[in-house]
């Protein structure tokens, strides 16, 4: 998308990057089909999410407001995101016992939220700050990366066993992150 709009030229290494990177999203979500351990219609669920992502990223990139923080888009999304939920919340929550609130306002459920919170608040801040520094291409990588470390995490919490695609699957997520990242490197050492 970044070359059809004219906001990266075709760089071999870059390309070859990306497509490794696709190529082992379709390998981790094909490889769990086949294990039977995701349903076909999050399988492709799965593969359509990068795909959102580089939308989000390419459509940041080209309307980003002249003079605009990151920091500041951040606290402009999540407000819009809060808003959203709370109205989802109100609208479609429906009866008492059906609202999608804590069942207890209690000192855990609170801390909780307010951790969460917190939490998504610096990550985005960091999302917004790495794309104005890097780009939409480079930002686009993430979903990849989370994949492999969702499977690192079932791996080191819930004893699940990489199988064989996986172990691909993050091979090629691997080459794919170096090669797209190799003109920065080149780039680097240049300067």
């Amino acid at each position: 998308m970044a070359i059809v709009l004219r906001m990266e030229t075709v760089q071999a290494a870059r390309f070859a990057g990306v497509l490794s990177g696709v190529a082992g999203g379709v390998v981790l979500a094909v490889g769990r089909q086949v294990s039977g351990d995701a349903l076909g219609l999050w399988a492709l669920a799965a593969l359509a999410s990068p795909v959102i992502v580089a939308l989000g990223n390419i459509y940041r990139t080209l309307y980003w407001p002249t003079g605009v923080r990151p920091l500041q888009l951040s606290i402009g999304m999540l407000g819009f995101g809060a808003v959203t939920l709370v109205l989802i919340n109100l609208f479609v929550g429906g009866g008492a016992g059906t609202a999608m609130l804590p069942e207890a306002w209690t000192f855990d459920a609170t801390a909780l939220l307010v951790g969460q919170s917190l939490i998504s608040a610096i990550m985005f801040s960091l999302y917004f700050r790495l794309q104005a520094l890097a780009g939409p291409v480079y930002l686009s990588q993430i979903g990849s990366v989370s994949a492999v470390i969702g499977v690192g995490l079932a791996f080191l919490l819930f004893n699940e066993i990489p199988s064989a695609a996986d172990m691909v699957a993050a091979a090629l997520i691997a080459a794919g992150i170096l090669l797209v990242n190799q003109r920065t490197r080149t780039e680097a050492s240049a300067a």
